[in-house]
């Protein structure tokens, strides 16, 4: 071993963004995912945590890049900064997927909603006068 190495320290703001989107991925996004089906409040909760974790990270991984870039060798972690916005911007991605796909369904159902009653309503009279 080269006795004359020595480490270089990672760039703080590189290290809070791999925590924060790992925090948001594991408590945010699969917490959403578990409690949808357990206690769906608590789901929306953590949904709103795994959008600002995502963010967190993707705001603080730019911020570490450019600071290692500036320290001219003198810092590291710029692997942890674009492990972090890569994560970031799918938890983002994702996040804005669900939004469009929740307000798709409720103004689908609030649209809808009468017309589907309708159907359901022709298809009981149908089965009511044809079972003798």
């Amino acid at each position: 071993m080269n006795e004359n190495y020595t480490a270089v320290p990672n760039n703080q703001m590189a290290v809070i963004s791999i925590v924060s989107a790992a925090v948001a991925w594991v408590l945010g996004g699969l917490g959403s995912c578990a409690l949808t089906f357990v206690f769906p409040p608590v789901a929306l909760c953590t949904g709103g945590l795994f959008l600002i974790g995502s963010i967190v990270a993707v705001v603080t991984g730019h911020m570490g890049r450019k600071q290692i870039k500036e320290s001219s060798g003198m810092q590291g972690g710029d692997s942890l900064a674009m492990f972090g916005l890569i994560l970031g911007w799918v938890g983002i991605a994702i996040n804005l997927l669900i939004l469009c796909l929740a307000l798709m369904a409720i103004f689908g159902l609030t649209l809808m909603g009468p017309e589907i009653g309708n159907v359901f309503s022709d298809i009981v009279r149908e089965l009511e006068t044809t079972t003798p």
